[in-house]
């Protein structure tokens, strides 16, 4: 009997929380205190991170952010004296070709109150060790804008301050000379959320071979504060904004409940 119920509870307790594809992952799981430059944890990176060339280097938190179900671990990285940050990590992904293929990327980020220049927090997919490749900056306001490659629009969401969001972002590699960047502001999780949801969308002429591999790239300027966490890359939604699965929660609960029933198996006492 106990043999049986050691088997099932080794059989169901390693699909608790299995994520597939997903491609390059930081939680900024580190000890505190300390900085950012020089760690390695996470995986899908080719090198640690290094300063970004501009400025200080984050601070390690050893408090992350938040955002709904997401699921997070660690702690977060924090510009936490106002002055400017940057760093940037080294990734390859590997063979995403021009004919469709679509590379997600998320991250949260909150800034707390304060007097807004432009920008106040960058994030870029980038081949260099600065802001001239694929991602976001957040302005004066919290206004979010998109950027490509020097291309910029708008978004159309405004960020509260002291509130922590979740942005993310899909790549399609429609063509050797056309791209499609949509951006979402805090989706709905649990399912892919629609392009006609999107917050904008940019487009521009570039190749998939600028953005299988290069360098994340974190900053913090203008004499603000705030907090990056949770980056990931991956070929879905869920891979980039994962949530435990309601089988999750059922396989747990078989699995507690079975360590229940053997510690109740005491083998019986001679007379």
């Amino acid at each position: 009997m106990k043999t049986i119920l050691l088997f099932l509870l080794t059989a169901t307790l390693p699909l608790c929380g299995l994520n597939a594809a997903l491609l390059v992952y930081e939680g900024f799981n580190y000890t505190v205190p300390g900085t950012l430059t020089g760690q390695s944890g996470g995986t899908g990176f080719t090198a640690a991170w290094t300063g970004g060339g501009s400025g200080s280097t984050f601070n390690l938190s050893g408090t992350g952010l938040s955002s709904g179900s997401l699921q997070v671990t660690g702690g977060s990285i924090l510009d936490n004296s106002g002055s400017t940050f940057s760093n940037a990590r080294a990734y390859d992904v590997g063979g995403f070709q021009d004919n469709g293929d679509s590379l997600w990327f998320s991250t949260l980020v909150n800034i707390p109150t304060g007097s807004w220049t432009s920008p106040q927090k960058v994030f870029f997919l980038s081949n260099a060790l600065d802001d001239s490749g694929i991602g976001f900056q957040i302005n004066a306001g919290g206004t979010l804008v998109g950027k490509i490659s020097g291309t910029t629009s708008t978004g159309s969401a405004t960020l509260a301050q002291n509130t922590t969001h979740l942005i993310v972002g899909r790549i399609d590699f429609t063509s050797a000379s056309a791209q499609t960047i949509t951006y979402w502001v805090n989706p709905t999780l649990g399912s892919t959320p629609l392009d006609g949801a999107a917050n904008f969308t940019l487009s521009a002429s570039v190749s998939s071979a600028n953005h299988r591999s290069g360098n994340i790239f974190v900053g913090s300027f203008s004499n603000t504060q705030g907090a990056f966490d949770e980056i990931r890359l991956g070929t879905s939604f869920s891979d980039v904004a994962p949530i435990p699965e309601p089988g999750t929660y059922a396989l747990l609960g078989t699995g507690l409940a079975l360590l229940a029933l053997l510690r109740g198996l005491k083998p019986a006492t001679r007379s």
